[in-house]
């Protein structure tokens, strides 16, 4: 059993989950990279998706305690990434704390993306975008495409930010930049999520198709293995017509934990699938951003 966090712990690491940081900062950078924004306002758009990040996870922990109700009642064991699963409802902090933490980020996230997009019609797209995507993903766990807002949100809007340091946003050469991340972290960083929380959600009315996966008693890896080829297919075809730069290909040493995350799903070590699944889709956001640095 893992020792009880103390509040500052929980509000300050737990509650904001870091772990997500890579799929924040990376389509950001790369949307930097794509516009040769190097400046200030790159600083500022990548704290914009940190604040929003934040504020968006404490937002969710309060949507699912005190909306949907996912959070109430049996929860699932630890995953490997989230450490406690709900800092309300593990009695660590108040449902008021956690609505006003999430206001306060949201509110940081508004002020930052103003700055970097006052100039245009853009500040309303992308940030009142990712806010609506933020709540559309709450219900979107009931009705099953948690999908759709997570690789809008974590795909073009991200980029899109990330462009914004530029003064301009080219949309249609971000939003196909993104597919990749849409790819792997919006679809299959969801399924296994969901996946997870099929034991506990899936009785209380959530529906996802990483839930009905573990429903229908599907191995999770042959829906991921299809989805990963697809990712790394598009990365190629997007270098082919010169949107992503050529150095972005070395993403593909992201295989090597990805093939051993299949392989352990496979032989039913799930926890070890999980971890080396994470690994992979760290090591393939950062590396593809990296590498659109290198390439301009």
């Amino acid at each position: 059993m893992s020792r009880r966090p103390s509040k500052l712990y929980a509000a300050v690491v737990v509650l904001p989950r870091w772990f997500v940081a890579p799929f924040v900062v990376s389509p950001i950078i790369l949307g930097v990279a794509l516009t040769h924004a190097w400046s200030w306002r790159a600083v500022l758009a990548v704290l914009a998706g940190l604040a929003f990040m934040v504020g968006g996870h404490a937002y969710n922990s309060f949507y699912d305690w005190a909306i949907t109700k996912l959070d109430k009642g049996a929860r699932p064991a630890g995953k490997p990434y989230t450490g406690h699963q709900s800092v309300i409802a593990d009695g660590i902090l108040s449902v008021r704390l956690v609505a006003a933490i999430a206001a306060i980020f949201l509110a940081l996230f508004g002020l930052l993306t103003w700055s970097l997009l006052r100039t245009g019609p853009e500040w309303f797209f992308v940030g009142v975008g990712l806010v609506v995507m933020l709540v559309w993903y709450s219900e979107a766990k009931k009705w099953w495409h948690p999908e759709l807002p997570l690789a809008l949100g974590f795909g073009p809007l991200l980029v899109w930010l990330g462009m914004s340091a530029s003064g301009s946003v080219d949309w249609w050469r971000g939003f196909l930049a993104a597919i990749p991340f849409m790819l792997t972290f919006g679809i299959i960083g969801t399924w296994v999520d969901q996946y997870l929380d099929y034991k506990t959600d899936w009785p209380k009315g959530a529906r996802s198709f990483g839930m009905w996966l573990a429903h229908r008693g599907w191995p999770l890896w042959r829906a991921l293995l299809p989805v990963m080829a697809l990712a790394y297919v598009v990365q190629v075809a997007l270098v082919l017509a010169g949107i992503l730069s050529l150095p972005t290909l070395n993403s593909y040493i992201a295989l090597f934990p990805f093939g051993f995350s299949l392989y352990a799903f496979a032989v039913g070590k799930t926890p070890l699938g999980v971890r080396h699944g994470l690994l992979g889709l760290v090591a393939f956001h950062i590396l593809l951003a990296v590498g659109q640095v290198i390439g301009g």
